[in-house]
């Protein structure tokens, strides 16, 4: 009697062939949700990364403008420096060559290049380990361009506006 309650005992242990495909089936419901979450973070976040540079910069901007004007310095044609500063308006604006927006703020893990139109300042910001050309950025289709607004003044002069800020995430 002994030897027939162990077996029964052997018997009962473990899960049924039924409880194991319930099991299979509720785990590739959850990963058919979950897969194109978890599929799409690297985009999201590289697009996130980007919304926060474009929200940085225009903090910074901000601040800079403050401080040019604490200074005196914030309606002087051409470049300017702000005293005891590396930081450079342009014509009333902050300016947005790599190297000054380095000043400004921390880029890391972002690359920046300067336009290769000199006529109008623009500067790329996108993701990279090594400085690109314009069309090695758009290519990726995954960067913010940073430009200035030019109008010619009654002299014929150029004269620079407010940032003009365009985002560019179709391939993040």
């Amino acid at each position: 009697m002994l030897k027939i309650e162990l077996y029964k005992l052997r018997k009962q242990s473990g899960f049924t062939l039924i409880e194991l495909i319930v099991v299979i089936v509720i785990l590739g419901i959850v990963s058919a949700v979950a897969a194109p979450y978890f599929l799409n973070v690297q985009s999201n976040a590289r697009v996130a990364t980007l919304n926060g540079f474009i929200g940085s910069f225009n903090a910074a901007d901000s601040l800079v403008m403050e401080k040019a004007m604490i200074a005196g310095v914030d309606n002087r044609p051409g470049e300017v420096t702000i005293p005891h500063t590396d930081i450079k308006l342009q014509d009333g604006y902050l300016s947005i060559a790599p190297e000054n927006i380095n000043n400004v703020m921390n880029v890391d893990g972002l690359m920046m290049s300067a336009s290769e139109k000199s006529d109008i300042p623009s500067t790329y910001v996108y993701f990279g380990d090594k400085e690109l050309t314009f069309k090695e950025i758009a290519s990726q289709r995954c960067f913010v361009h940073l430009s200035r607004s030019l109008t010619v003044t009654s002299e014929g002069k150029k004269a620079v506006g407010p940032i003009v800020i365009r985002r560019f995430f179709e391939g993040c």
